[in-house]
């Protein structure tokens, strides 16, 4: 529109995302056998709160507030843990940050995976608490694994996520207060797996492949018709 196109010429059509199949206790164990296999770190008890981020390793993407928030989480739930999945400028600082903060084991990162499928699969909720320009494509694959999010409260995600009902906006995401809304989540599985269901619903209903390629053919429709 800044360029001087009119409206009538401009389309917006959603990103899309495969949905995987539905969430089970049975599948979500069976990805953390696997995941266990493949590297030690990753080997975690069955009944262990899991919270994963996948995106790149860079401060403005809300990392060392997140760390800083794991400190609170594991005083509650020493057995929770953080798995940061991607690669980036910030990673020595942030294995500096988890030393000095003893959560050496709680927190850990998991390196670059070609695909999330199965980190998604044994995780628990999914965090995303980028400062801007958040990381839409993490969240809805999150959401399309059944997953609820704990994200920052930024356009990008208030585009995505409906507070309280598909996941957690977290304002302003400081240690505490993201540490509290990974803490409601981990305190009250039944209703986070609610959350995460809705979030899933909607993934199907707006944000599957299916529906974006549904998309592109109702605009070239449009646009063939118009001549």
């Amino acid at each position: 529109l800044t360029a001087g196109f009119p409206p009538s010429r401009v389309y917006r059509i959603p990103g899309g995302v495969a949905i995987p199949p539905a969430r089970r206790d049975d599948t979500r164990r069976a990805a953390r056998e696997t995941l266990a296999e493949v590297s030690a770190s990753l080997n975690l008890a069955d009944d262990s709160p899991l919270a994963v981020y996948t995106g790149r390793l860079l401060r403005n993407r809300g990392l060392p507030e997140l760390v800083a928030a794991w400190r609170h989480v594991i005083d509650q739930r020493p057995d929770a843990r953080l798995w940061l999945l991607g690669e980036g400028r910030a990673q020595r600082a942030l294995e500096d940050e988890i030393e000095a903060l003893g959560l050496v084991g709680s927190v850990v990162l998991a390196g670059v995976f070609d695909h999330v499928d199965a980190i998604l699969a044994a995780a628990d909720m999914a965090v995303q608490p980028a400062h801007e320009g958040g990381l839409s494509l993490a969240v809805l694959e999150a959401m399309a694994a059944g997953l609820p999010v704990v994200a920052s409260d930024i356009a990008d995600h208030r585009d995505l996520i409906d507070d309280g009902q598909t996941g957690l906006l977290v304002r302003a995401p400081t240690p505490d207060r993201l540490g509290a809304a990974i803490l409601r989540l981990i305190g009250d599985l039944p209703w986070a797996r609610r959350l995460g269901q809705a979030a899933r619903d909607r993934a199907i209903e707006r944000f599957s492949l299916d529906r974006q390629a549904a998309d592109y053919a109702r605009l070239f429709e449009r646009l063939i018709d118009s001549g």
